[in-house]
């Protein structure tokens, strides 16, 4: 649903005016500088940076969109930033777009430097990322740095009644007080979370659907429970634990473990082997997190 009411234009993009109007300045009197966009996941930022891209004259063969969650290395970087300078079949203008630019190591991020310092008029880098201060300060000065919010209710009740009128559904008040209130403003997380309970009439579990499409935003935390509730070994859950403790603190696991096992409770499909679980993360909330986390799930498998 998120995918198919993706905002093209500037127009189409519910809140943060502010930033728009910005924006469309750039674009009329094509002063462009790199931009990055921060805020946290599912604000537009992605989208509001292939606006632009489109805005500033890249055809769509032109504009890289880089995950630099998985993109490593000098080398490899060096000669993204080379081929930007060649000529394409496509046009002059080229965008590269880098979400989450905070995921580079700071050598690599050295790498950036020079580049963003002296870019060519056809040339273009914007940023997204929800975790700026990781960056180091002086790739973080080569920027124009926009903060993305969050939706107020109002904007987030226009959106949701304009995806609602577009795709001919009706939805009774309180399904759809649900929905504004857990999604928080956060406009991605009300279209996923429209998809979810569309069909769905059964209150308990319609808030059940919608703190999973909440969790779901971090998806490491949903893999590493499902991974538990399936295997009777500590192997597997240990390298699923690896791999979640790369970007969420240990306190933020726990958390979102014992929300998604008591929401599960409360739904038609509970998450029954969770229970010992839940009781072990309880006693984790005490220094050291870390450990104590460890402990917990060993403990209950």
């Amino acid at each position: 649903m998120h995918l198919k009411h993706r905002p093209k234009t500037f127009e189409e993009v519910v809140g943060n005016d502010h930033i728009k109007q910005v924006l469309k300045q750039w674009c009329e009197n094509r002063t462009f500088n790199p931009i990055m966009f921060e805020g946290e996941r599912g604000c537009a930022k992605t989208t509001l940076a292939h606006i632009v891209a489109k805005e500033f004259g890249a055809p769509d063969e032109n504009i890289t969109d880089l995950n630099c969650v998985h993109f490593s290395g000098v080398d490899n970087m060096r000669e993204r930033m080379d081929s930007l300078h060649k000529s394409s079949l496509f046009g002059k203008y080229k965008v590269l777009i880098l979400d989450e630019i905070h995921r580079l190591s700071a050598v690599t991020q050295q790498v950036l430097l020079k580049p963003l310092e002296a870019l060519p008029p056809n040339i273009l880098i914007i940023a997204c990322s929800t975790e700026p201060n990781s960056l180091i300060s002086t790739l973080l000065d080569r920027f124009v740095r926009f903060r993305v919010s969050l939706l107020n209710f109002t904007e987030s009740e226009y959106l949701l009644s304009s995806v609602l009128a577009k795709e001919g559904i009706t939805f009774p008040k309180w399904k759809k007080a649900l929905l504004l209130e857990e999604s928080e403003g956060n406009p991605r997380r009300i279209l996923t979370g429209l998809s979810k309970i569309i069909n769905i009439n059964d209150e308990e579990e319609v808030k059940y659907l919608l703190d999973l499409n909440n969790i779901e935003e971090n998806s490491d935390i949903l893999k590493l429970l499902r991974v538990f509730n399936t295997v009777n070994s500590w192997e597997p859950v240990k390298n699923e634990l690896k791999i979640c403790l790369k970007t969420n603190s240990p306190n933020n696991i726990r958390v979102g473990l014992m929300n998604i096992i008591s929401g599960s409770l409360m739904s038609n499909f509970p998450i029954l082997r969770g229970i010992k679980l839940y009781d072990n993360l309880i006693k984790a909330e005490v220094y050291p997190e870390k450990a104590n986390l460890i402990m917990a799930l060993y403990k209950s498998i």
